[in-house]
């Protein structure tokens, strides 16, 4: 919420009808230069218990999905 002064810790994106959990996988950015391993869709991902903002995110598609699908996304993170 603005003016919170909280942040996003974590996140998890459920694959869209027509996917398996293993066609699309994400992964955080935590830090310079730290990205948190990639996860399966709806699975959680992030900073679960080291109170860390996400600074931005990455997803991708794999196996069949990401021969017939593109993927794209965007996302804002604001300090």
């Amino acid at each position: 919420m603005p003016g919170s002064r909280a942040w996003i810790e974590g996140f998890a994106i459920a694959a869209p009808a027509g996917l398996a959990d293993g066609d699309l996988e994400y992964q955080a950015l935590l830090g310079r230069d730290w990205l948190s391993p990639w996860v399966e869709a709806g699975h959680f991902c992030g900073s679960r218990g080291m109170a860390l903002p996400l600074l931005g995110l990455a997803l991708r598609l794999r196996g069949k999905a990401a021969d017939t699908y593109t993927c794209f996304y965007s996302a804002s993170f604001v300090d």
